[in-house]
C-alpha cells in the first residue's frame, strides 16, 4: 500500500478578494471557515476556479473544496493525478445548496436594438400573382455549383399541380443556364437547362408524411450539375428552424450539365416567368447561392426588406429589385424591439430563467423562446426583454475538464450548461470517481469518460437530467461502474442521434461494465430517430451487467443490447418504453445490427407495457449470427402494440443462420392473437404452436402474472400469481432478486431466490414468504413437556407453526423453540415440524423432527407411543433469539477456532466477480462483523461462497463504515462503496495478521 499523503486541504470562496490572478499563490492564508472571510482562521483560500487550473502541484492526497451556495462561471481543468489510495477530490463545505460550476454565461449588458421582421406576400395560385426581379449581371447564378432556398408555407404541400418556388425560366425556348425549384404530386424538382435540352431530377422521399399543409419550411435544394464524373446530383432539405436540416429521401441524379451562358429571363417566385406553376401560401424569402455552401449569395428575396408594404423594393444584402404583380396580398415587417449582447463563443444554447429557448437560423422568426446568433458580429440576438429574466449563453465546452488525470474524485458539485460536456474526463486515466454529482442542461452529455487506457471509473448517487445527449456516457473506457443513479430527460436535443439515459458507446474497450440500481425514465421523450434508450450498450465488449434497474418511458427502447456479445440484462423492471413517434421501442431488445449477436443472457426481468415489442431477439441473417443467448425467467406481458417475444432474423433457431439459443420458463401473458413471433412475420397465438415451433417444451407461465397493481406500475406479484416457485434455477451468480420493498434508487434491496419458497419467481421479484426455519433437536423437559428447537434463518417473519398431526401451535417471531406441555408421560411423540409465516404466506416446511419421549411416570411404566398432537402449551415470551443453555442440553457458546497462517488479499474485489478471494472474503465478514452475510444457506458461516453478490457488497460496505479512517478517510468518503479497493484491502490484512 502507498504511505497516506499528508493532505492538504484548500478552499475556493468567490467573495473573497483575489489578489492573485490565476496564480496557484493562496489570495489568502487566514481563511476562517465559519465567517467565510480571511481573518481569524489559517486556511488557504482562492477566489476563483482560474486560480485552481494553475495548481500543477497539487498533490496526491489534497481536496478542494468549493463553498455551498456560490455559482462560479468558468472551467474546471482538473491540475493533476491523485495515486492509488490518495486521491485528489474536489468537493464542497458549507451550509447552502451544492455549489454549482456553470459553463453559461449571464446576459447582462443587452443591448437594444430595433429591426423589421415578420414580412410576408400571400399568393394564391393565379398565374397573375407572383414576384420577380429583372436579371442582371450581378445576380445570375456564375458558378459550378449551387443552391437555392425558398421560406414558405404552402397551402398544400400534395398537390398534383405545379408549383414553382423560384424559377429563372420562360419554358423550352432557350437552353442556357436555366432552373426550377418545383414542388409537383409530393416531389420536390430541380429542372436544369443546357445545350442539350435540359433534365428533371426528383426528389426520392414522398414528402406527404413530411410536411404539414400551412406550416412554415425552408425548402432547400443543393445542386451540383457536373461531379466530374459524368453525372450530377440534386439533394433535397427541409428545415423549420433554419439550423436543423432534414434530408429528403437520397440525392437525385442525373447525367452530366455542363452548363451554358446565363439568359436574359427573369427571376420569378411564386411562378414560372412564362406564367405556369403558380403557387397558393405565404412567401417570406427566397434565396440563391453561387455555391453549396452558402457563401455565395447572388439573390435575395426578403419581405422584411419591404418595410413600408409597398409593391418593390430594394434587396438589403444583394441590391437587386423585387416587384409584386398581380395585387398579391402584401403583410410587412414590423418594427421590432429586440436585444443583442457579443459574446466571444458561439454558444450551443441559450437558456431563459433555467430553460433552454429555441435557436432559430434568421432573425425574422425571433419571437418569445427563441435565439438567434448573428455570426457576422458574434452576437447572440433574444426577443424577449432581458430585464425581466435572466438569460445565460453557454460559453464554455465543459464546466469539469480532466485530460489523461486519474485517481481523481468529484463529489458534492453540481455542473450545468456547458457547451458540450457537464464533466469530461479524457484520453486515459484509472479510478476516477463520480459521486453525489448533479450534472444538468449541458448541451451534449451530463458525464462523459473517452478514451483507450481508460478504466475502472464509478459513477454513483449522481443525477444526470436534461443534457442534450446522453446523460451519462463512456467510450473505449473499461470497467466502468454506474450505480444508484437518476437518470431522466436527456437526449433533448435534435442534433445529436443515437443517445440514451446512460450509453455504453462502441468498443471492445468498453467491456466489463457494470450499470446497477438506477432509475432511468423519460429520455429523449418527443423526439424523433434514434434519440432516446434508456440504457444502450452499442457494440459494446464483453461481461457487461445491467441489473437491478428501474426504466420507464423512454422513447426508444428500455434496454437496448446493441451488436453486443456476452452480455447480463438481469432483474431490470422495464415499463411503459417506445413513445409514439419513436423509430423504434419496446421493452430489452437484443440486436445484432448487421453484426453477430452471442452469449447474451437476459434473466429475470419483469416487462410490461411497451410500445413496440417486450422482448425481442433479432439477428441479422448472417451465417451463425445469432447463437447462445438466453431468454428464461422473465415476465413479458401488455405490449401497446407488437409482440410481448420476437425471436427473429437468426435468433429463431433456423440453424444456418443461428442456433443455441434458449427461450425457457418466460411469462408472455394470456394467449392471444399474435403475440409471439417466430422468425420475421410468422406469428403465434398460442403457448402450444410455440412449443411446436421452438421444438421443445418450452416450460411457459400461461396467463396474467397477477401484479399487485399494473395500471399503478407496481410489479410485485400477488399470491395467486402463477409466477411464484414457477421459474428454474439460473446459478448461483442470478440467485438474488428483486425485494418488493425495493425503491430507486435509494433502497434497492434483493432477497436469495434459493432461501423463499420452494422454487425460483418468474419476473424481477421475488415473491417472499419467510426462509424456511431449521428443525433441531428436541429436548425432553419433564414428564409432560417438550421443547421442539429449531433455528430462526428468517428475518421478516411475523411468527411460527408447528404443526403435529391435525394441530397447529403457533409463536410469535424471534423465537428458536417451541415448549409443548401438557403431555401424557412416558410417551414418545414424533411427526414435529415448523413453518415461518409473514403478510406473504408461509415459508416451505422443515425438516421433521426426531423422535422424543416424555420422562416416565411416576411410580413408572413403559413408554407409549403419543397420538401425536399438540396439547395446548403454554408459550414462553420471548423478545429475541435465544438458544438452549448447556444446562438445558444446548451447546453453549462454541470455543472460537484456531486457525493458522492467515490469508492475504492482493486484487480489487466488487460486485459480480468470482474466486477464491470472495470466498475468503466472506469467511473474514462473518468472523468480524456483528451480522453475517446470511443467517443460513449461501453465504452464512460455513457456507461462504466465490461469488461476490450483493450480501457481499452490503457487508462490505459495513466493514468499511465500522473502520471510516482507515479505509475511507483518505479517498474523502464518509459513505461506504462494496468496493474491495487498495485501502480496504490493507485495513482487513492489517486485521488477518493481527487477529483482532
Amino acid at each position: 500500500m502507498a504511505a497516506k499523503a499528508q493532505a492538504a486541504t484548500y478552499y475556493v470562496d468567490n467573495t473573497i478578494t483575489d489578489t492573485n490572478v490565476g496564480s496557484a499563490t493562496p489570495d489568502c492564508t487566514n481563511y476562517n471557515t465559519t465567517t467565510y472571510t480571511c481573518s481569524g482562521g489559517s486556511l488557504s483560500a482562492y477566489a476563483t476556479i482560474a486560480d485552481i487550473n494553475a495548481f500543477s502541484t497539487l498533490a496526491a492526497g489534497d481536496s478542494v473544496l468549493f463553498r455551498k451556495g456560490q455559482t462560479w462561471r468558468e472551467q474546471l481543468t482538473v491540475p493533476a493525478s491523485g495515486t492509488s489510495g490518495n486521491v485528489i477530490t474536489f468537493g464542497a463545505y458549507g451550509t447552502s445548496d451544492i455549489p454549482i460550476i456553470s459553463g453559461a454565461d449571464v446576459l447582462s449588458s443587452m443591448v437594444t436594438s430595433s429591426a423589421y421582421i415578420g414580412g410576408y406576400v400571400t399568393l394564391d395560385g393565379t398565374t397573375a400573382k407572383y414576384l420577380s426581379t429583372p436579371a442582371t449581371a450581378g445576380n445570375v447564378l456564375s458558378g459550378t455549383s449551387f443552391r437555392l432556398e425558398v421560406d414558405a408555407a404552402l397551402d398544400d404541400y400534395t398537390t398534383s399541380s405545379e408549383q414553382d418556388l423560384i424559377s429563372k425560366d420562360v419554358c423550352c425556348t432557350d437552353t442556357n443556364r436555366h432552373f426550377d425549384f418545383i414542388l409537383i404530386s409530393n416531389n420536390f424538382i430541380v429542372w436544369l437547362f443546357d445545350g442539350a435540352g435540359g433534365a428533371w431530377m426528383y426528389a426520392s422521399a414522398d414528402i406527404s408524411s413530411l410536411l404539414t399543409d400551412g406550416t412554415r419550411y425552408k425548402l432547400r435544394a443543393d445542386i451540383v450539375p457536373d461531379d466530374s464524373s459524368g453525372g450530377s446530383s440534386v439533394t433535397f432539405y427541409y428545415s423549420t428552424d433554419g439550423i436543423t436540416y432534414t434530408q429528403i429521401g437520397s440525392p437525385a441524379t442525373g447525367t452530366n450539365h455542363a452548363l451554358n451562358a446565363n439568359n436574359t429571363d427573369i427571376v420569378t417566385v411564386g411562378r414560372r416567368g412564362d406564367a405556369a406553376g403558380a403557387a397558393a401560401g405565404k412567401f417570406y424569402r427566397a434565396r440563391a447561392w453561387s455555391d453549396i455552401t452558402g457563401t455565395i449569395l447572388v439573390l435575395d428575396m426578403n419581405v422584411d426588406d419591404d418595410t413600408a408594404a409597398a409593391t418593390s423594393w430594394t434587396s438589403s444584402t444583394t441590391g437587386e429589385t423585387w416587384t409584386v404583380s398581380g395585387s398579391a396580398a402584401i403583410t410587412g415587417p414590423t418594427n421590432t424591439t429586440l436585444y443583442y449582447q457579443a459574446k466571444p463563443t458561439q454558444p450551443n444554447q441559450v437558456f431563459r430563467d433555467g430553460a433552454r429557448i429555441t435557436q432559430i437560423g434568421v432573425q425574422d422568426q425571433l419571437s418569445t423562446g427563441y435565439w438567434w446568433w448573428n455570426s457576422g458580429n458574434s452576437q447572440v440576438w433574444i426577443y424577449d426583454n432581458p430585464s425581466e429574466h435572466i438569460v445565460e449563453a453557454s460559453q464554455r465546452d465543459n464546466a469539469i475538464y480532466g485530460f489523461t488525470k486519474s485517481y481523481v474524485t468529484v463529489q458534492n458539485l453540481q455542473t450545468e450548461k456547458a457547451n458540450s460536456h457537464g464533466v469530461y474526463f479524457h484520453n486515459g486515466g484509472v479510478e476516477m470517481v463520480i459521486a453525489d454529482v448533479t450534472t444538468a442542461y449541458n448541451y451534449h452529455s451530463g458525464v462523459r469518460f473517452n478514451g483507450t487506457a481508460s478504466s475502472n471509473h464509478t459513477i454513483s448517487n449522481s443525477n444526470a437530467i436534461y443534457n442534450g445527449y446522453s446523460g451519462l456516457d463512456a467510450y473505449a473506457t473499461g470497467g466502468w461502474m454506474v450505480d444508484n443513479n437518476t437518470v431522466h430527460d436527456n437526449c433533448q436535443s435534435t442534433v445529436f442521434n443515437y443517445c440514451a439515459g446512460i450509453k455504453v458507446e462502441p468498443g471492445t474497450d468498453t467491456a466489463n461494465c457494470t450499470v446497477t440500481n438506477n432509475l432511468v425514465y423519460s429520455n429523449g421523450i418527443g423526439n424523433t430517430d434514434w434519440r432516446g434508450a434508456g440504457i444502450w450498450l452499442d457494440t459494446a465488449g464483453t461481461g457487461c451487467v445491467i441489473k437491478y434497474n428501474k426504466v420507464y418511458s423512454n422513447n426508444l427502447m428500455g434496454i437496448y443490447l446493441d451488436a453486443s456479445n456476452g452480455d447480463v440484462v438481469a432483474y431490470n423492471v422495464i415499463y411503459s418504453n417506445g413513445q409514439t413517434g419513436a423509430i423504434d421501442g419496446g421493452g430489452i431488445a437484443v440486436y445484432g445490427d448487421s453484426r453477430p449477436t452471442a452469449d447474451n443472457l437476459v434473466y429475470g426481468n419483469t416487462v410490461r407495457g411497451n410500445r413496440g415489442h417486450g422482448i425481442i431477439v433479432q439477428g441479422s441473417n448472417l451465417q451463425d449470427g445469432c447463437t447462445s443467448n438466453i431468454v428464461k425467467n422473465n415476465i413479458s406481458v401488455g405490449v401497446v402494440s407488437g409482440t410481448n417475444f420476437t425471436a427473429s432474423g437468426g435468433c429463431e433457431n433456423p440453424g444456418i443462420n443461428g442456433s443455441g439459443n434458449i427461450y425457457t420458463y418466460n411469462n408472455f401473458g394470456s394467449e392471444v392473437a399474435n403475440f409471439i413471433e417466430w422468425g420475421s412475420g410468422v406469428y403465434k397465438s398460442t403457448y402450444a404452436d410455440f412449443d411446436t415451433a421452438y421444438g421443445s417444451a418450452t416450460h411457459s407461465i400461461t396467463g396474467d402474472p397477477i401484479f399487485t397493481n399494473a395500471a399503478g406500475n407496481d410489479f410485485t406479484l400477488q399470491s395467486t400469481s402463477p409466477a411464484i416457485n414457477a421459474g428454474t434455477n439460473l446459478g448461483s451468480d442470478y440467485d438474488d432478486g428483486l425485494s418488493p420493498a425495493s425503491t430507486w434508487p435509494s433502497s434497492v434491496t434483493t432477497i436469495d431466490q434459493d432461501l423463499r419458497g420452494s422454487g425460483w419467481e418468474i419476473g424481477a421479484y421475488v415473491y417472499p414468504v419467510p426462509q424456511v426455519p431449521t428443525i433441531g433437536t428436541p429436548q425432553t423437559l419433564s414428564a409432560s413437556s417438550i421443547r421442539w428447537n429449531f433455528t430462526d434463518n428468517a428475518g421478516d417473519e411475523t411468527g411460527f407453526r408447528l404443526y403435529g398431526g391435525s394441530d397447529i401451535l403457533s409463536a410469535t417471531r424471534d423465537l428458536s423453540y417451541l415448549d409443548e406441555t401438557s403431555l401424557s408421560c412416558n410417551t414418545s411423540y414424533s411427526g414435529r415440524y415448523v413453518e415461518a409465516y409473514n403478510s406473504y404466506g408461509y415459508s416451505t416446511a422443515s425438516g421433521v423432527a426426531s423422535s422424543v419421549s416424555t420422562l416416565s411416570c411416576p411410580g413408572g411404566g413403559g413408554i407409549m407411543t403419543g397420538p401425536g398432537g399438540l396439547k395446548a402449551p403454554e408459550i414462553p415470551v420471548q423478545t429475541a433469539l435465544s438458544a438452549p443453555t448447556p444446562a438445558e442440553g444446548g451447546v453453549g457458546v462454541p470455543t472460537p477456532k484456531v486457525v493458522g497462517t492467515p490469508f492475504v488479499f492482493t486484487s480489487n474485489l466488487k460486485l459480480g466477480m468470482k474466486g477464491n478471494d470472495v470466498k475468503q472474503l466472506q469467511i473474514f465478514l462473518n468472523q468480524r462483523l456483528d451480522v453475517p452475510l446470511a443467517k443460513s444457506g449461501a453465504g452464512s458461516p460455513g457456507n461462504e461462497t466465490d461469488f461476490f453478490g450483493p450480501l457481499t457488497k452490503a457487508a462490505v460496505i459495513r466493514y468499511q463504515e465500522q473502520h471510516a479512517q482507515d479505509i475511507l478517510a483518505p479517498w474523502n468518503l464518509t459513505k461506504g462503496t462494496g468496493f474491495v479497493g487498495r485501502t480496504t484491502r490493507a485495513k482487513i490484512n492489517e486485521m488477518m495478521v493481527n487477529k483482532r
